[in-house]
C-alpha cells in the first residue's frame, strides 16, 4: 500500500475552524512568504522527481502561476515593503533577488542558503541568510540590498558547542539581531544516588 505526504499549505481561520488547504490535491507547496497585502503567497513547488521551481498563488482567484525565471529556485521570501522576494538557487548556490517592479532576477550574493535560513531585515534594506555549504562554520551573512555588500554576522564559533549539534536561522528579533533553534545531540547526564542496605 502506497501512503502519501499531504505538503500544501493550509489557511486556519482566525476565529477558529477547520485548515483550508490552499492548492489542489495535485499541487505541493512549501516555504510559503506572505505578500504585505495578504493576497497572495509565494511558495516552493517540489514535485517528485522534478526540479523546485518557485509558485505564486492568489487568494482571489484562487489560482497559482509559476515565477518567471524561478525555475532552479527554492524558499522564497517576500520583503517585507512587498517590491522584492529573495529566493535560493539550487543549481548555482546563489542567493537571488526579484525585483518585482522589473521582472527580473538578478544575484544578490554567492553562496547558497541553508533551506530554511533566509530572512529580509523589518526595513527591506538587507536579507539575512545562512550560508549552507559550510557545514561547520554554518555562518549567517547580512547582505545590504542597495550595493549587494555582504557581512558576516555570526557562525557555529561563537555558540557554545555543549550539546549543540547544529543550529538554523529562525528569524531575527525587531533591532535585527538573528533567533536561531538549536539541535542537541540525543545525550544527557544523570545523577544516580545509590543506597545500600
Amino acid at each position: 500500500m502506497r501512503s502519501t505526504i499531504d505538503i500544501r499549505p493550509y489557511i486556519v481561520p482566525t476565529e477558529g475552524g477547520l485548515p483550508k488547504p490552499l492548492l489542489p490535491h495535485d499541487e505541493n507547496g512549501i516555504q510559503p512568504s506572505w505578500a504585505t497585502d495578504g493576497e497572495s503567497i509565494v511558495f516552493t513547488s517540489w514535485p517528485p522527481w522534478r526540479h523546485p521551481s518557485i509558485r505564486k498563488f492568489d487568494l482571489k482567484t484562487g489560482q497559482s502561476e509559476l515565477v518567471t525565471g524561478s525555475e532552479d529556485f527554492e524558499n522564497p521570501q517576500w520583503s517585507p515593503d512587498g517590491k522584492f522576494i529573495a529566493a535560493s538557487s539550487t543549481k548555482n548556490s546563489k542567493l537571488m533577488l526579484l525585483d518585482l517592479a522589473k521582472r527580473s532576477w538578478f544575484e544578490l550574493a554567492d553562496g547558497r542558503p541553508d533551506a530554511s535560513g533566509i530572512r529580509w531585515s523589518p526595513d527591506s534594506k538587507y536579507v539575512y541568510y545562512q550560508y549552507a555549504n559550510d557545514a561547520e562554520e554554518q555562518p549567517i551573512f547580512r547582505v545590504r540590498v542597495s550595493d549587494r555588500h555582504a557581512e558576516q554576522i555570526t557562525s557555529a564559533r561563537k555558540i557554545p558547542s555543549a550539546d549543540v549539534l547544529t543550529y538554523s536561522l529562525t528569524g531575527l528579533t525587531p533591532d535585527g539581531s538573528p533567533v536561531v533553534s538549536f539541535e542537541h545531540r540525543n545525550s544527557d547526564v544523570y545523577a544516580l544516588e545509590l543506597e545500600m542496605r
